[in-house]
């Protein structure tokens, strides 16, 4: 009984789905275009994709990506579901391979045929590739040729024909003659010259008998010389990764070794994406053609099948991971051009089968007869497996069983998942269309700005969970959110915009240097400056015991330290020392002076000599006596340094180990800081006073004694000696290193340099992409830091000092420069402090905008993903609208920081034009008062000593300001007027930088946050239509939004229908009724495939597979191998006697064993022979 499925005669190929569907290039555009009815029609629409390039094509799609199926395609979809689900009656009964041809024209309707597994060959060019596929299928019917070739993907979907004796083709989905297909195909492939298209060719044919397959061809893969070669890998390359389900046959020439393929080849075929293929053995093939030729070339060089084996084992291809890839080497048919074109179907099919079998029996003679088999016979069994084309197909069959079951698996719990998503869209849809009506289309605003307020005050205060959002929110940080320096920047265009006569272009840049040149004179200056001890550090200074290393044999030398830095030649007076100390040179020393000590022979005691070192080689020590506790002494193995005498008299340093030590209690004299008679490195031990935790520590005799052992090395490092002998030594002896102070200064002044000023200034987080309020917090710590650096920068002359005196006389009295002092401060503030203000208003107008921003995207998407069932979402797709808001909200930032700015300069001319002289002595007594209520000053205040001697320095440059002759001549270097007005300047300047520091912060903090973070209801996922503002945001947005402006500049409200027409939501609606129908016919189509998904992996599941591989052959054959599969069950012995005889007398490739399909060889005494069947049994 034939398979083959009803096709009524009077029904085009299209009506029951069986006929052309949606070709790749049409299948992500609207569905709404008719297919070509003929092949030159689809020419007419190759040209202009593939002349783009690989790039122009388009991507598969994908089931998730899904939004709607046309009409007329889900029409041809039921149809196909009929025919899998079947009728009463009906004499054609439904098996895996017609239901996977079903489900293959079921999923191409929409653009899914990437979903399921088809068979595909490839490979380099005129290796055999359409040959190949020919034999697989049964027949010559596709198109090779030494002049043309294939030029682009063909697919061929068999099925079994309606008639019993002819064979029905179609062509790019016109129906014609089986001899016109060469010639068509030729002149398709000739009409594209040397260009190479991606696009698909489709041919269907229907074989009497035959069954339901869908096969690929695809261009083969040129070498790096010819032309089009790398448009042909790019259209491979493409095709692989678009259909990563498929199963993959790569075919070469059986004698090519891939090691010695061109550089550029290997990597194509090799290599991983994005570069490579990536193909895995699970899903290839290696097909190795003429093989005949191989093994006629390598008869001539070995001997032996072991021989034979390695050389075939070299010709396998390995994946990216070094994996070998199954490899056949098999000997094709090779077709004249007259027969091609003179001979039918059935002719070619049966002259196909002839030179196969051909082919065979010569290769197996040449592996009999040619190589001297071994020893082992598992060995020529695996030799000819490799040439065995039963075992090819066995190969592909359980290939393509694998990976049709395991797709169609994952595709239906797709297919259920797309389905849930739909119906959840159509729910949604449903809803909006149900509140979408001209009365609340007012109502529906208010609650969209109500949402957007929600989200923005919920990004302000952090309290935004965007760690739900994909990737976990570092994509949404990364579009919307900003930095310090983003805003700071963004805010110098808006205040250049906003302020253009009041704004300097280059202040920005200014500010810039200005900070880094502030943090270079900071780094600069602590670099000179003498390092503290926090902590019990110690820093070098003179008097201390250093030990130094010698750079020829890293042994250590005792010493003491006399100076550090380049020793001075005489006595300087205070003045002259003060210049030094200025000298940056002369304190960056790397430098010390340091006394060592050596005894001689002929002198009685030591002697000591003094000599420059490099600082990088010393380090600081302490004695052991004064950082012991009696309470926690050193343990047994604690490393140390023994003072000792080297042997070229030097004092020097040994690494020792402890291993007792014995403490005595010092003298009373001792204990309380009177000298000891040690050393003259030990007299030093007041330099470590206080060091290590010394106040308060109980101090040892230096006649305590310790047992300790030398170490291997010359440093504390060193290993163990066990060869050492245990020596005593007085604990005076003993010395441990000190942390210096040095190295920790340096590593954090290390640090420091790998920040920016902007992170030095705001903290290590200034560079983090924000959306809250720590982004305005930044901005205030850089405000503040730049309010205390900033210094008045304008001078003035004479002449202009002098014409601005409210007076003219010889004595400079207090009414005459108060008055001026108040001008110069004012002139002084407008050309650094107000561009300050400007700039930082716009900074953080900057800041809000990328949080409005952010938030209305936010809510977009809340709104289009179905989080929110309040129908905004003719809202939030209504262009008009988006604009108009999003004008809106950059009007806002706008204002905002012109309010700001203006805030911020009248508090700076408050404070300018209102000059408080006594104010530092009020700072400071209040800093008195604070020490003593909270800090416990009542002994002694600290800063009632430095209030009093502010308080007197102030008076003495009163004083001397109020004698000051302005023509008398300065000598002795005494202060001029106008340089003392200016000090004075400098100081007021830097009260109204006190007195601004925090009130201009705070103006930030209300114009950019107060306003946003007032208290807000979520109200858009609830029915609440009564909404009013809360914020100063919402309540401009409604203002802008749902009213227009009055001649007279007043808000008037519009009504529901001129908000409706204002934004044009009428044809919205009719646009959302679209997406709904689209909706419905995609939940439709879900539904269709899942059924004919379900189908298909039923029948996988009953054990019916689907095995076109291996039943594409004639009834005749069909029932000689039942015949033979009953003999063979019913006597094995002789089914294998009777292999071995047709082996001998026909010459069948089938090899050892039986075929996939049953068969087995031809009985012994046949007087004649069965047609062979296509895989040569």
């Amino acid at each position: 009984m034939s398979n083959a499925l009803p096709r009524p005669a009077h029904a085009s190929s299209d009506a029951m789905g069986l006929g052309p569907s949606p070709s790749r290039a049409s299948q992500h555009s609207s569905f709404s275009s008719t297919l070509p009815s003929s092949s030159r029609e689809r020419e007419a629409g190759w040209n202009e994709a593939d002349d783009e390039g690989p790039e122009a094509e388009h991507q598969p799609r994908l089931l998730e990506t899904l939004q709607d199926v046309p009409k007329p395609f889900l029409d041809k979809a039921r149809g196909i579901v009929e025919q899998l689900r079947g009728r009463e009656g009906e004499k054609a009964t439904l098996d895996a391979n017609s239901a996977y041809l079903l489900c293959f024209q079921l999923l191409k309707l929409a653009g899914l045929e990437a979903e399921i597994p088809r068979l595909v060959v490839f490979g380099q060019q005129s290796m055999g590739k359409t040959t190949l596929l020919d034999y697989i299928m049964g027949g010559p019917i596709g198109y090779s040729s030494t002049d043309t070739g294939t030029r682009q993907p063909v697919v061929i979907l068999l099925r079994p024909s309606e008639s019993a004796d002819s064979v029905q083709c179609w062509l790019g989905g016109e129906e014609i003659e089986v001899k016109e297909l060469q010639a068509r195909m030729k002149e398709i492939m000739s009409s594209q010259g040397e260009r190479i298209s991606s696009q698909e060719l489709e041919v269907e044919l229907a074989v009497p008998n035959g069954v339901h397959a869908v096969f690929v061809d695809l261009p083969g893969v040129k070498d790096d010389s010819k032309a089009g070669a790398t448009q042909t890998r790019s259209v491979v390359r493409t095709y692989v990764q678009n259909n990563p389900n498929d199963l993959y046959i790569l075919v070469k020439k059986a004698s090519d070794d891939p090691a010695n393929w061109p550089w550029s080849l290997r990597e194509f075929i090799l290599s991983a994406p994005p570069k490579g293929l990536g193909l895995t053995p699970r899903q290839t093939v290696v097909v190795g053609t003429r093989a005949k030729e191989f093994l006629v070339n390598e008869k001539n060089d070995i001997r032996t099948q072991s021989q034979l084996l390695e050389r075939v084992l070299k010709r396998a291809v390995k994946d990216s991971s070094g994996a070998p890839l199954p490899l056949f080497l098999l000997e094709l048919f090779s077709l004249s051009i007259e027969e091609k074109d003179a001979l039918d179907f059935a002719a070619k099919r049966a002259a196909m089968n002839r030179q196969m079998d051909e082919g065979g029996r010569t290769v197996r003679q040449l592996l009999e007869t040619a190589f001297e088999p071994g020893p082992n016979p598992q060995l020529s069994r695996k030799l000819t497996e490799f040439f065995s084309p039963s075992r090819f197909k066995k190969e592909l069959n359980h290939k393509f069983q694998s990976l049709l079951s395991e797709q169609m698996g994952i595709l239906e719990r797709r297919l259920v998942r797309k389905r849930l998503e739909t119906q959840k869209r159509i729910s949604d849809l449903e809803d909006q269309l149900a509140l979408q009506s001209p009365q609340s289309c007012r109502e529906c605003i208010k609650l969209y700005l109500r949402e957007l307020m929600q989200v923005v005050t919920e990004l302000v205060t952090g309290n935004y969970t965007i760690i739900r959002l994909p990737h976990n929110g570092d994509e949404f940080l990364k579009t919307f959110g900003g930095n310090l320096r983003d805003n700071l920047e963004d805010g110098h265009e808006l205040a250049c915009d906003l302020f253009p006569e009041h704004y300097d272009r280059g202040f920005l840049t200014k500010i810039i240097k200005e900070a880094e040149e502030v943090f270079r004179r900071q780094d600069l200056e602590e670099s000179l400056a003498p390092v503290t001890g926090p902590d019990g550090r110690v820093v070098m200074q003179p008097g201390h015991i250093v030990r130094y290393t010698l750079s020829k044999d890293d042994t250590n030398m005792f010493g003491l330290v006399q100076s550090v830095g380049p020793p001075r030649a005489t006595e300087d007076s205070a003045e002259s020392q003060g210049a030094a100390a200025s000298d940056a040179s002369a304190l960056s020393s790397k430098e010390a002076t340091v006394t060592f000590y050596f005894r001689s022979g002929q002198a009685q005691g030591e002697q000591s000599q003094f000599k420059t070192v490099d600082k990088q080689r010393l380090a600081v020590l302490l004695p052991l006596q004064t950082i012991i506790h009696p309470s926690t002494p050193p343990p047994a193995g604690f490393r140390c340094w023994r003072r000792f005498y080297r042997p070229d008299g030097w004092v020097g340093l040994q690494p020792v180990e402890l291993l007792s030590l014995s403490l005595r209690p010092a003298s009373v004299a001792f204990a309380e800081g009177k000298s000891s008679p040690t050393h003259a490195g030990a007299s030093g031990g007041g330099a470590f006073d206080g060091l290590q935790g010394g106040e308060g520590r109980q101090r040892f005799s230096e006649k305590s004694e310790a047992v300790v052992k030398a170490l291997a090395g010359p440093d504390l490092r060193s290993a163990a000696n066990a060869q050492a002998s245990e020596q005593v030594a007085t604990l005076d002896e003993l010395f441990a290193d000190a942390a210096t102070g040095d190295g920790e200064r340096h590593s954090h002044a290390h640090r420091r340099t790998h920040l920016s000023a902007l992170q030095r200034i705001s903290g290590d987080f200034a560079d983090t992409r924000l959306l809250n309020q720590l982004a305005l917090t930044h901005l205030g710590r850089w405000l503040k830091f730049h309010i205390c650096n900033i210094e008045p920068d304008r001078r003035f002359s004479d002449h202009v000092l002098l014409q601005m005196m409210r007076s003219v006389r010889h004595v400079i009295d207090k009414a005459d420069w108060e008055p001026l002092v108040a001008d110069l401060l004012q002139a002084n503030v407008g050309a650094g402090m107000l561009q300050l203000a400007r700039l930082a208003a716009c900074a953080a107008a900057s800041a809000l905008r990328r949080i409005l921003r952010a938030a209305s995207a936010e809510v977009n998407r809340q709104i289009k993903c179905g989080d929110l069932r309040s129908g905004l979402l003719f809202l939030a797709t209504n262009h008009r609208f988006m604009e108009e808001l999003e004008q809106s909200l950059e009007e806002y930032t706008r204002k905002k920081a012109r309010d700001c700015a203006q805030a911020m300069r009248d508090l700076i001319f408050e404070q300018t034009h209102a000059i408080h002289f006594e104010m530092i002595e009020d700072f400071f007594d209040g800093c008195k008062r604070f020490e003593a209520d909270f800090l416990g000053g009542k002994s002694r205040s600290m800063m009632g000593e430095v209030t009093q001697h502010v308080k007197d320095s102030l008076a003495m440059r009163k004083q001397r300001l109020g004698i000051a002759d302005i023509y008398a001549r300065q000598e002795n270097g005494a202060g001029t007027p106008d340089s003392m007005i200016y000090e004075e300047v400098r100081i007021q300047f830097w009260v109204v930088k006190m007195l601004l520091s925090a009130p201009l912060t705070t103006k930030l903090y209300m114009h950019f946050i107060k306003d946003i973070k007032d208290k807000s209801m979520h109200l858009a996922s609830e029915d609440k239509y009564s909404v009013t503002c809360e914020n100063d945001l919402e309540r401009t947005l409604q203002e802008q939004m749902l009213c227009e402006r009055s001649p007279a500049g007043r808000a008037l409200a519009r009504t529901d229908e001129e908000l409706m027409e204002h934004f044009n939501i009428s044809m919205n609606k009719d646009e959302l009724i679209n997406q709904l129908n689209a909706a419905r016919r995609t939940e439709e189509y879900t539904k269709l495939a899942l059924e004919g998904v379900a189908k298909l992996l039923h029948q996988l599941q009953k054990g019916s597979g689907v095995d076109f591989l291996t039943r594409l052959d004639s009834p005749m054959e069909r029932r000689a191998s039942a015949c033979r599969n009953k003999k063979h069950s019913s006597s094995g012995e002789d089914a294998r006697e009777g292999l071995e005889e047709n082996r001998e007398g026909t010459g069948s490739a089938a090899g050892r064993g039986h075929t996939p399909s049953g068969r087995v060889g031809q009985p012994a005494g046949s007087s004649g022979r069965l047609p062979s069947p296509l895989n040569g049994a």
